[in-house]
């Protein structure tokens, strides 16, 4: 096969979970939306994901409460335990079904891997119906490699029963997703349907506004 992104070659595609099949800030939002001091707020909430509080918060529970001058501890971990269980109002859109049916359709296999913590992600995963729509899910924490290590490319690969570069990985983050995926050997675009601030991504893979554009 050739090095350019074809589907004639290609036996799975792997998406990333957060904010590249679903938007994630959604998810946030729901949380937040199940306590007082921040139900009042979910515009203004909002409005720092959409600033990219996601891609430059190393803790968004503790950098929210803290912009409302309402942290504790207590919150906070009762924040962080909603979390894992939100019942939430997230789904799949239109287009996402559409690709998995397409991909179904030409016998191309599709996978899930997803960074973050297992209880938290397994939720969202039963939220959107995932288990049923995709062949594989891989957990990376469960791995014991987040991505962008290579190992986690290579156990959702092995569980496809493919070669990494008989891959598409698709995702939203240019170094655990993008940088990640082409280092372990699999061909690599970017999704930018959930996000807001484009800044920090370059020409170098092609941009998707929609997932489904994946198939030509």
């Amino acid at each position: 096969c050739s090095s350019d992104l074809t589907m004639k070659c290609v036996e799975a595609v792997i998406f990333d979970l957060d904010n590249t099949l679903y938007d994630e800030t959604q998810y946030f939002l729901d949380t937040f939306s199940k306590f007082d001091v921040t139900r009042g707020h979910l515009n203004s909430i909002k409005r720092l994901f959409d600033d990219g509080l996601r891609y430059t918060s190393s803790d968004i529970f503790k950098d929210v409460l803290d912009h409302f001058e309402a942290y504790s501890q207590k919150l906070h971990e009762e924040l962080f335990f909603e979390y894992k269980t939100c019942d939430s109002n997230i789904k799949l859109d239109r287009e996402t079904l559409k690709t998995f049916s397409l991909l179904r359709s030409k016998k191309i296999r599709i996978g899930v891997l997803t960074n973050g913590v297992v209880d938290a992600q397994k939720n969202k995963v039963k939220m959107l119906g995932l288990s049923s729509l995709v062949d594989v899910i891989v957990y990376a924490r469960e791995v014991g490699r987040e991505k962008p290590h290579i190992e986690a490319f290579k156990v959702v690969c092995d569980k496809l029963k493919t070669n990494p570069e008989k891959c598409i990985f698709v995702g939203d983050d240019i170094v655990n997703d993008i940088q990640g995926a082409e280092n372990a050997g699999l061909k690599a675009v970017i999704t930018y349907k959930y996000m807001c601030n484009m800044k920090e991504f370059k020409a170098k893979n092609i941009l998707f506004n929609q997932v489904n554009e994946l198939i030509v």
